[in-house]
């Protein structure tokens, strides 16, 4: 192998578009140009494929299919051919950034022309082995991270659940059975229920607004002639995703404009809602290289007392809490719903001493999640930096994996 020595994606890939997506539902997974969208009962795919959005917003979008599936056409397959691996090939993709050579002035398209004419330098048949290992390394423990986030909030909503919307150990109580409990938090329940506004309840616990735990604040009306190239990120209602903060697409304000607005900085653990569109969205703040700052329509609870922290996002995150919000929003064509409105939804109320009680064990646990994330964002960041270098030869597989290693995966 030359230094110069190319191989063009012809000869690595046999690329071919999606057909129209089945209407018949199955247990097949089905992928559109930015991912999964759905299930059907047939596969035009047998995996280990590479997908790329072909048309539209996720045009040169790539992403990694696995099993059997059905793919459709808003995307293209792409598949290597028998002498290279298929993550390399993936990894070649990524390598691309294909959001790039999308065309057309009205719908964004990517055709397999394109496709096909791009070039790649040529490394031996192990570095394209050692690349993908240790590349798809730290995809695993990206993933790994994430599929844990999703188990631990699980655990989070589920005693929350039990303990302050089922009532189990009330009712295991009032039956005469164990709570399951050790003592100290089994003696903070009640042995019997009462009747309420909201239906039976704990004897002695309260319905109370929001209000009584937690207060809100809303975003700064930035303005369109505020948005800057660079400085610091401005947070706007499409980043807040269900349970981590998102600031893929956010705008930015001069740092001049953002020392004006310092008290719409955010911090590390804040607890931000929708208001607009997706209301009743809720997530937590991780730390970033630059935190954000609130744009209005987005909102900030911020609990009276630290100990209610885990306690009210837990609360959030209930289902009831969002279809709540959604049903008390107004606007025919975006909902919306204001501060005020949040701050009057009822909860039923226990003791402070069992709120800390679940705090104590649910704030590891929020914690973790914001951990696992800020990890994410090490390794993205590590594998962005990565794969030009090693696609393109400049960086020895040892010296990668040392870096990789510095980064725990």
């Amino acid at each position: 192998m030359t230094d110069n020595e190319q191989t063009n994606f012809s000869e690595i890939f046999t690329f071919r578009n999606g057909k129209t997506r089945p209407k018949s539902e199955g247990k097949y997974k089905v992928y559109g140009s930015g991912g999964l969208i759905g299930t059907c009962a047939d596969t035009n795919t047998d995996g280990n494929v590479s997908v790329i959005g072909r048309v539209g917003t996720k045009c040169g979008n790539v992403f990694f299919v696995q099993d059997p599936s059905y793919v459709t056409d808003n995307a293209i397959i792409a598949k290597t051919k028998e002498n290279f691996d298929p993550y390399y090939g993936y990894y070649l993709l990524k390598n691309k950034k294909l959001n790039r050579l999308r065309h057309g002035s009205g719908q964004p398209l990517i055709n397999q022309d394109t496709l096909n004419g791009l070039k790649t330098p040529s490394l031996s048949k192990q570095q394209e082995l050692s690349c993908a290992e240790l590349l798809s390394s730290i995809d695993k423990k990206i993933k790994l991270n994430q599929q844990m986030n999703q188990t631990l909030e699980e655990v989070a909503k589920t005693l929350f659940k039990s303990w302050f919307i089922d009532f189990d150990p009330v009712r295991a109580k009032a039956e005469g059975r164990s709570t399951g409990l050790s003592k100290e938090i089994s003696d903070l329940f009640p042995d019997s229920f009462e009747e309420s506004e909201l239906g039976e309840i704990p004897r002695g616990w309260k319905v109370d607004p929001l209000s009584q735990i937690t207060s809100f604040k809303n975003g700064f009306a930035f303005k369109s002639k505020d948005w800057s190239d660079i400085g610091a990120p401005v947070i706007k209602i499409g980043n807040v995703k269900p349970l981590i903060l998102d600031i893929d697409g956010c705008s930015f304000i001069s740092d001049e404009l953002a020392e004006l607005h310092i008290e719409y900085l955010l911090s590390r653990g804040d607890i931000m809602i929708g208001m607009t569109g997706y209301v009743g969205e809720t997530c937590l703040v991780p730390k970033l290289k630059r935190m954000p700052y609130q744009n209005q329509r987005v909102g900030k609870l911020i609990p009276n007392e630290e100990y209610l922290n885990a306690f009210l996002f837990s609360f959030l995150r209930q289902s009831k809490f969002k279809k709540k919000v959604e049903e008390i929003s107004q606007g025919s064509a975006q909902q919306n719903v204001s501060g005020a409105s949040i701050l009057e939804i009822k909860f039923i109320n226990s003791s402070n001493e069992l709120i800390k009680q679940f705090s104590g064990i649910t704030s590891a646990l929020f914690e973790k999640i914001l951990f696992n994330y800020e990890e994410n964002l090490i390794l993205t960041e590590l594998r962005g930096t990565l794969l030009p270098k090693l696609i393109s030869g400049e960086l020895r597989i040892p010296d990668a994996e040392k870096l990789v290693e510095e980064a725990g995966v």
